[in-house]
């Protein structure tokens, strides 16, 4: 199936609402289907931003590692969605890493070019602050499970969150069991082991990595 660029920007959720006229602008400041292996990173931290990369294919990891190497995925990108690092705004490096969890076609909206249009069209401006506005709210939202529920409440809480994404009681984890492990801040053999007895409570049934919340 061929790429078409206008699409590819039009079915951002943030750009969904603008004119085609905006969208067009948008889509000539772009650059689009750079192609990135899994495992590959499209940046991290020091690297000079470049501009807004969106994933028109595949998954992305923004990762933080602590000083001792530690590692906690901060959330995940994937088809349509953004990267959030408020750089954008300004000249700041990047503070992250962005890591390929599954091949992805990268799209990218160069940095100058994209504050040159936010300057000319404010409605944009303001949708691109109400939107890092609703990320902050869910990280913030995350943090906080992360420091007053345990774990088996934290994983109930992301199985809840994800099956309100997708419609259904019944989806497909969006993580390995690994990924899933570091985004709740758990070792590999706990969240194993709250899988058996989440399982074993008829919480959830679970088949490779199908859940149900029963």
């Amino acid at each position: 199936m061929s790429h078409n660029n206008f699409s590819c920007i039009q079915k951002i959720p943030v750009f969904q609402t603008l004119s085609d006229n905006i969208i067009t602008e948008l889509v000539k400041i772009s650059t689009h289907q750079k192609q990135y292996e899994s495992g590959s990173y499209i940046y991290k931290p020091d690297d000079d931003l470049s501009g807004l990369f969106i994933v028109d294919s595949g998954q992305v990891d923004i990762i933080s590692v602590s000083s001792d190497g530690r590692e906690l995925i901060l959330y995940t990108l994937t088809d349509g969605q953004f990267n959030y690092d408020t750089s954008i705004f300004n000249k700041n490096k990047h503070r992250y890493f962005a890591k390929v969890r599954k091949k992805s076609q990268i799209c990218i909206i160069r940095q100058t070019d994209f504050q040159n249009l936010l300057y000319m069209h404010p409605d944009l401006a303001i949708k691109m602050l109400n939107a890092y506005g609703d990320r902050l709210i869910e990280m913030e939202s995350s943090f906080i499970s992360g420091q007053f529920m345990n774990s088996s409440h934290r994983l109930m809480d992301y199985l809840n969150n994800l099956s309100e994404r997708n419609g259904s009681e019944t989806f497909v984890l969006d993580s390995s069991k690994k990924d899933l492990a570091l985004i709740l801040n758990i070792s590999p053999a706990t969240l194993s082991r709250l899988f058996r007895k989440l399982s074993e409570q008829k919480v959830i049934s679970i088949e490779n990595k199908t859940i149900t919340i029963l």
